[in-house]
């Protein structure tokens, strides 16, 4: 596990605790160790030097030694930033990747009024 794994776990219990004290959320519960399948999320820390890789079907990750190979269920899309990657063992012994990429927001251009299909005027008898 790296360092930003750790802070993770720290960030989040930070948030927790704050919107509790906020009063958007309830009190935190603190399960078991067991009640959860094992994960970790580790983010990309730098762009030009990048402790998380991914070409093609391989992920590299910090303290892992050879790439990873994958099976990919989407394609990914170009101009996307490659934020973080969460690992987790399922019940069956296999590893389990998701990762989160950032994609800039897409403008969706507003309809001019009165040109298009139209609604309940256009519908009277």
């Amino acid at each position: 596990m790296d360092s930003l794994a750790l802070a993770n776990v720290q960030r989040n219990f930070q948030r927790v605790v704050k919107e509790f004290f906020s009063g958007e959320k309830g009190c935190p519960k603190f399960e078991k160790k067991h009640a959860y399948p094992d994960t970790y999320t580790t983010n990309l820390s730098n762009r030009k030097q990048p402790n998380l890789r991914l070409s093609g079907c391989l992920l590299k990750l910090p303290k892992v030694k050879d790439p990873m190979r994958l099976l990919v269920h989407r394609k990914v899309r170009k101009g996307g930033l490659f934020k973080n990657c969460t690992v987790t063992l399922g019940p069956d012994g296999r590893w389990y990747f998701s990762l989160l990429f950032e994609y800039p927001k897409q403008e969706v251009p507003k309809k001019a009024a009165g040109k298009g299909p139209g609604g309940m005027e256009s519908h009277r008898a």
